[in-house]
C-alpha cells in the first residue's frame, strides 16, 4: 500500500454511529475504506462523502456532530438527511491551520464519581 498524504486516519475516516463509518471520496479515503473492509470483523454500513472534512465527524451521546455548511457545502445535505439528531460546528479558522473537528476534542466515558478537570477558561 502507497504512502497516504493525511495527517490521521480521522481525516478521512470516522465513526458516525454505533454502526456507522464516514469515509471521503478522496482517494486516501479510498484506501483507507478498503483496509477497511479487509481487515474489519464486524460489518460496518458506510457513509461516503465528498470532502475530507466532513468525514472527520465526532459521535457522541447518540448525536452527531459535523461542519457547518460553509465548509462542507457538497456533504452537507447527506449529513443532513441521513441524521436526526445532530449538530453543525463552524471551525473555520482551525480549518485555515490544517486543523479538523476531532482535533478539538476529547472523549472521555461517563465515570460514577467525576472529578474536577482543569480548564483553560477562568
Amino acid at each position: 500500500m502507497s504512502k497516504l498524504n493525511i495527517l490521521h486516519l480521522k481525516c478521512v475516516a470516522t465513526m458516525a454511529d454505533v454502526n456507522c463509518i464516514a469515509v471521503s471520496k478522496s482517494k486516501a479515503g479510498e484506501q483507507v475504506f478498503r483496509q477497511i473492509k479487509e481487515h474489519a470483523t464486524f460489518k460496518y454500513s458506510i457513509l461516503r462523502l465528498d470532502e475530507d472534512l466532513a468525514a472527520n465527524v465526532i459521535f457522541a451521546n447518540g448525536k452527531l456532530i459535523h461542519l457547518s455548511d460553509n465548509l462542507i457545502p457538497k456533504s452537507f445535505p447527506t449529513l443532513e438527511h441521513k441524521f436526526d439528531k445532530r449538530e453543525t460546528v463552524d471551525v473555520s479558522e482551525l480549518c485555515k491551520a490544517d486543523g479538523s473537528l476531532t482535533c478539538l476534542s476529547i472523549l472521555v466515558m461517563r465515570v460514577r464519581h467525576p472529578k474536577s478537570f482543569m480548564t483553560t477558561q477562568e
